[in-house]
């Protein structure tokens, strides 16, 4: 197989037709939500903005409750529907100041990824999606919030522990939106372990 070079080939189509492939390479084609390929790039982007010292990266990460049970009572398509919902709610919320994206990174699972906020900042604009999600759908949210701060400049580290106080938001009674920071303060029993 010989190797191509996708920007040679793109700047060869005109602007609709690769604005179209560009959709089709960078985005889940469910829900419009970039996707886990452009995470990967937005995370590369993000540790070296880090490595210049331009301030922290904040990771939110929020999973839909009881997805499993969702789909089995209103079926796939609705799940479908439910995703497609998700990502509108969160777009709509989102201000123009701050400057996120949102990344499918797996199921019914999304990343927002935050340059220069702080894992504080982070849990107010969490807060508010989680809020929104309650009174605009018929499912909730559980969030998890981290950033370099707490977790170091490892982008591995960062995702994890945002990760890690997903978990325990799910486990904790879900629909809720839990720090990193804020893990040490549980009881060991209710942090659990995941990895």
């Amino acid at each position: 197989m010989s190797e191509f070079n996708l920007d040679e080939i793109l700047s060869k189509l005109p602007n609709p037709e690769r604005d179209y492939v560009l959709a089709l390479i960078e985005r889940d084609p469910l829900t419009g939500a970039h996707n886990r390929k452009s995470f990967n790039d937005y995370m590369a982007i993000q540790n070296s903005r880090m490595e210049r010292g331009e301030g922290p990266l904040c990771l939110i990460m929020l999973d839909v409750d009881h997805f499993g049970k969702y789909n089995e009572n209103q079926g796939h398509q609705g799940g479908d529907l439910a995703l497609q919902k998700l990502v509108s709610v969160v777009r709509s919320t989102l201000r123009p100041h701050d400057e996120s994206l949102i990344f499918r990174y797996g199921g019914e699972e999304f990343v927002l990824g935050f340059g220069g906020e702080t894992a504080q900042e982070g849990r107010n604009i969490a807060e508010r999606l989680r809020s929104a999600v309650e009174k605009e759908c018929d499912f909730t949210v559980s969030v998890g919030v981290s950033d370099s701060l707490i977790a170091g400049e490892n982008m591995e580290n960062i995702l994890a522990t945002a990760d890690r106080a997903l978990y325990c938001a799910k486990h904790s009674g879900r629909n809720q939106v839990m720090t990193y920071e804020n893990l040490s303060k549980m009881p060991l029993m209710k942090i659990g372990v995941r990895f």
